[in-house]
């Protein structure tokens, strides 16, 4: 008797062998140690997006409330401002900003991070 999927076409009697062998496999050390490794490996798939996000919800309290780290915050303002500094020099990043948030918000704001803002809130 076959079970018919839509990828595989497999025999009843080879499933139920795989699934004895899987038990089997998963009480065995051999299948332990596989089964921790495998949750090892996802665990650390996972580290990365979590420190991201960890960091990016640090850097936002910080912003948020200076007390919490006064060095760091006044290092985040005067990041801040030198990243300003250079989008304002450079002139592809300067047309950019011009297409993206419109001409008319380019010609009304003094610089371009007042028109992103505009832009944004909007």
């Amino acid at each position: 008797m076959t079970l018919l999927t839509p990828q595989f076409r497999l025999n009843l009697t080879k499933l139920a062998d795989h699934a004895v062998g899987m038990e089997q496999q998963g009480k065995s050390p051999a299948g332990r140690q596989m089964r921790v490794e495998q949750r090892a490996r996802r665990a650390r798939g996972m580290a990365w997006p979590v420190r991201i996000g960890l960091l990016g919800c640090l850097g936002t309290a910080i912003w948020q409330e200076p007390t919490l780290a006064p060095d760091l915050h006044d290092g985040m303002k005067s990041a801040v401002a030198s990243i300003e500094a250079r989008l304002e020099e450079n002139e592809q990043v300067a047309a950019f900003f011009k297409s993206w948030t419109g001409e008319r918000l380019a010609q009304d704001a003094p610089n371009l991070s007042a028109s992103l803002t505009d832009a944004l809130s909007n």
